[in-house]
């Protein structure tokens, strides 16, 4: 959340800079291959959903920011990275003979002893989980809420909410990435709601500041007028 917001802004904030054009480019792609890394690799975070959900994320952000509509070949492009990116971890686990130290791993490890079947019941179980996060507590139904109505208000925007977002064109793109990977991340974690909470944290918080902002610099204006 925080990496897509930062670098949203920076483009905002630096678009008439010849070298922005280069951070469209590279920013999201070389940003989320860190993100990814320290929080996927096995010998760091090792939490595999990450490498879905940061590559939907990343991915919507870099095609967005550079012109390219989402489409099905968006779609089949991203899902061959997270293909490459399991494939590349599981090589590295299966060498260096640590499987079933992570999550990674220990799937590996219950496909090769019970076979395909228990990797649906890893499946069912972090489902299972998910509704029990889900359940835990009365914020999840707020937390529901506000995801859907920040998903309403980014495609219909109006208001001093449509101005904002006019004003931060790369945020406005940040802020669709972050929806849909909050959405992937919460069928791809455990921690279900979790997911989006946090990464919607960082949305949320940095859409209040520039929209007070706006509002303040528009106050200055009006008072020197």
């Amino acid at each position: 959340g925080a990496g897509l917001v930062g670098l949203a802004l920076v483009v905002d904030g630096f678009q008439d800079r010849g070298w922005i054009r280069t951070v469209r480019m590279w920013g999201p792609p070389l940003l989320g291959a860190l993100v990814i890394f320290a929080s996927a690799a096995p010998f760091l975070g090792a939490n595999i959903g990450v490498i879905a959900w940061g590559t939907v994320a990343f991915g919507i952000l870099w095609a967005q920011l550079n012109g390219h509509p989402i489409t099905w070949k968006t779609v089949v492009l991203m899902l061959g990275v997270i293909g490459v990116i399991v494939v590349g971890f599981s090589i590295y686990e299966a060498v260096g003979g640590s499987g079933a130290q992570t999550h990674l791993g220990r799937a590996w490890e219950s496909a090769g002893t019970g076979g395909i079947a228990e990797l649906w019941t890893i499946v069912v179980r972090k489902a299972e989980t998910n509704w029990r996060v889900l359940r835990a507590t009365n914020w999840s139904i707020l937390m529901i809420a506000i995801l859907g109505f920040l998903g309403y208000m980014r495609w219909h925007p109006h208001g001093v909410f449509a101005e904002t977002l006019k004003a931060y064109p790369a945020f406005a793109v940040a802020m669709t990435a972050s929806l849909w990977g909050s959405l992937a991340g919460y069928f791809t974690e455990d921690s279900g709601i979790v997911i989006p909470a946090l990464v919607m944290l960082y949305i949320t918080g940095s859409l209040l500041h520039i929209m007070l902002s706006r509002l303040h610099r528009d106050e200055s204006v009006a008072v020197s007028a």
